[in-house]
């Protein structure tokens, strides 16, 4: 299982953009030439950077977002990555708190009262 984070991303943001837009010669520009740019931006921002901080260089909030995949709620304080795919080596599902705990109650219920 792996955890992600809101702070976390905040804190990773500028090598996740560097990973996505610098090929390990050049940036990719694709309709915005200033990716080199932004990722400087990105670098020099303060470690109690927000999201705000980040959607300001960005112009958008992808880059901060954690998501749940069961409630669609795009604004998680963390997530979990439930169910591993052994092609991608990524989780197939990120689940919140609330989730998890209505799945927990969910189990609870089923085993307390051998509902199988």
């Amino acid at each position: 299982m792996n955890i992600i984070t809101r702070r976390e991303k905040i804190a990773n943001v500028a090598q996740a953009w560097k990973r996505q837009y610098y090929n390990g010669c050049k940036w990719s520009y694709n309709n915005d030439n200033d990716k080199e740019a932004k990722y400087n931006r990105l670098m020099h921002l303060p470690s109690d950077a927000t999201e705000h901080d980040i959607e300001e260089i960005i112009g958008n909030d992808s880059w901060t977002g954690v998501g749940c995949d069961i409630c669609e709620d795009e604004h998680c304080v963390a997530v979990i990555g439930l169910s591993w795919s052994a092609e991608y080596g990524e989780p197939l599902a990120w689940v919140c708190l609330a989730c998890l705990q209505e799945a927990a109650i969910s189990l609870e219920t089923v085993v307390d009262n051998d509902i199988l």
